[in-house]
């Protein structure tokens, strides 16, 4: 519904999706740019990557999350490098203790650790 943002004015002028797991938003990216003095607006808080485009299709919004992304869940959205260096942050897998002996659950865990040792670092 957009273009892509221009600029860093653009970027932060723009309204966003953010990614938190916690019930106070918080983020890596508003950490990183609020210690450059520089605060995004947040308009949508999401707890997974996978439900950030349901709410972006229709608006003009942005979401910032890691470029991989573009490959799967996000591939009909366009993207644009961030207008401003990030280093991405420790990625975490997160399961309920009832899973914590399950033989099933631990082959898997296992399976997502070497798929992510395989991707590209870019």
């Amino acid at each position: 519904v957009r273009k892509a943002p221009k600029n860093m004015e653009d970027y932060l002028s723009s309204g966003h999706i953010g990614l938190s797991f916690l019930r106070e938003f918080k983020g890596g990216i508003d950490d990183t740019l609020k210690r450059q003095g520089q605060p995004r607006r947040v308009e949508i808080s999401v707890s997974n990557f996978s439900t950030a485009g349901t709410y972006l299709r229709g608006t003009k919004m942005l979401v910032t999350l890691p470029a991989l992304m573009r490959l799967t869940e996000m591939k009909d959205f366009a993207s644009v490098p961030l207008p401003f260096q990030f280093s991405s942050g420790k990625m975490n897998m997160i399961w309920h203790q009832s899973y914590q002996e399950d033989e099933q659950h631990k082959w898997l865990r296992k399976e997502m650790v070497e798929v992510v040792k395989s991707l590209p670092e870019k």
